[in-house]
């Protein structure tokens, strides 16, 4: 771990703020690879459901109706599972006349929603033990990042991802972490055992 206090003292003030708050936030779900080979499930759907990651990226920290913009009538307000987005039931189109039951997802989310339920992913990370997902979202050191040695990551929840990085998850899945490494914008994914990850507080001290 010798690596990793090298590493420390080259981070710039600006990374070292970044990665202090990075400690209590992972990084937004919207952060993806894009493919390395072609995959049966890209289409125009996994097309559809990149665009809507994007717009995602716009409605976390809003408040109130995306449609009318007002931050009223709460009993009609309507939360989309996926991208935490809200609307009136009303200013949906078509308009609801009640709160339905179940899960609710926006027009921009649901081509998403479809394209993942078509490798079960989800069925198989439910299946997982809680030693392996109750540790999606941890910050932690992680060694194999291109181009360094030990690197602050985070363990990432393959259901949060499309494309390569999901392919990649879902391969080594129950194997390996799928590992988002900070501040590696070319390939921030991989899969990592155990032994070449190490919690962010016992990294520091050694």
């Amino acid at each position: 771990m010798a690596g990793i206090l090298g590493r420390k003292g080259e981070f710039s003030p600006e990374t070292k703020q970044s990665m202090t708050f990075l400690q209590s936030k992972p990084p937004p779900a919207a952060t993806i690879i894009p493919p390395s080979s072609p995959n049966p499930l890209e289409s125009s759907k996994v097309e559809e459901g990149r665009e809507s990651i994007a717009t995602t990226i716009a409605y976390e920290g809003t408040g109130g109706c995306l449609s009318c913009g007002a931050d009223d009538d709460h009993a009609n307000l309507l939360i989309c599972e996926a991208c935490n987005g809200e609307f009136h039931t009303y200013c949906l189109d078509p308009p609801l006349r009640c709160v339905p039951d179940g899960d609710f997802y926006c027009d921009n989310c649901k081509p998403l929603q479809k394209l993942k339920d078509l490798d079960n992913l989800d069925t198989l990370i439910n299946a997982l033990p809680p030693a392996i997902t109750s540790r999606f979202g941890e910050i932690v050191w992680a060694a194999g990042g291109v181009g360094f040695g030990w690197w602050p990551a985070c363990i990432y929840d393959p259901r949060l991802t499309v494309g390569g990085a999901r392919s990649l998850a879902k391969k080594h899945l129950g194997k390996k972490h799928l590992v988002y490494f900070f501040e590696c914008n070319d390939a921030p994914f991989t899969v990592l055992g155990n032994a070449k990850i190490v919690n962010w507080e016992e990294g520091y001290m050694e």
